[in-house]
């Protein structure tokens, strides 16, 4: 089968980008977090930057991941929708990408139950008795 993929929903894609590029902002946030104390520390003790290691604690942990995130989040999504429009105008000029997709016959399983256990339904009927 063959399909094309016309345009590309704008909402789609801020939905999904802004998702994945907080996910990565925060990620690389957290890792410069990690990688920074030990990149100012080295150049602290070559001499390249006296004291500079002082000022980076336990703030900068928490404050790179986070700001890392935002940041992330907002421009890589603003990067995607660019992009994306972009790619409905070119595909709007010379169409869009085609895809050849095989189809591919699913068999049913034919899954072999354990005899299930008797229901309340398959029980005998008790004998209700009254007495005064």
């Amino acid at each position: 089968m063959k399909y094309e993929i016309k345009s590309i929903k704008i909402w789609s894609v801020i939905k999904i980008g802004f998702f994945i590029w907080g996910l990565l902002g925060f990620i690389s946030g957290l890792y410069i977090a990690v990688m920074a104390p030990v990149l100012l520390q080295l150049m602290d003790s070559m001499g390249g930057f006296a004291g500079a290691s002082a000022g980076f604690g336990a703030i900068g942990f928490i404050l790179f991941p986070i700001v890392y995130g935002i940041l992330g989040s907002v421009f890589g999504t603003v990067l995607t929708v660019v992009l994306a429009g972009f790619y409905n105008l070119l595909a709007s000029l010379f169409g869009g990408l085609e895809l050849n997709l095989k189809e591919e016959q699913l068999k049913p399983l034919n899954l072999q139950f354990p005899d299930s256990p008797p229901s309340i339904q398959d029980a005998p009927a008790e004998s209700k008795s009254t007495e005064l």
